[in-house]
């Protein structure tokens, strides 16, 4: 019994210790990309703004971690878009309502 704990005990010490003697593994370079993204308030005349918002976030397949556009939001006190993007990201937000509010009724 006695040998038994004893084993356990240096089972749990060793890997303990081999844990915190290990190297800490290295984090990933921050994405370069991130530091580009800005915000921007977008005014739409649109009566719905947050159905408008719904499907620019499925065009675009917004993460908000990778990708061009960041995060949508909806104003709908102030009819706006905010909008989290990097400019070109920007540029094809703008472009695609341009599209998008143009052909509505």
């Amino acid at each position: 019994m006695v040998l038994a704990r004893t084993a356990l005990a240096v089972t749990l010490l060793s890997g303990s210790l081999a844990h915190a003697a290990a190297p800490a593994a290295k984090r990933p370079p921050p994405d370069a990309r991130a530091d580009a993204v800005v915000a921007a308030r977008i005014a739409v005349e649109y009566h719905d703004v947050r159905a408008l918002a719904r499907v620019l976030k499925d065009i675009f397949a917004v993460q908000p971690d990778r990708g061009e556009v960041r995060a949508i939001l909806d104003d709908t006190r102030d009819a706006t878009l905010v909008v989290f993007a990097t400019p070109a990201g920007h540029a094809d937000v703008r472009r695609v309502l341009a599209d998008l509010v143009a052909g509505a009724p």
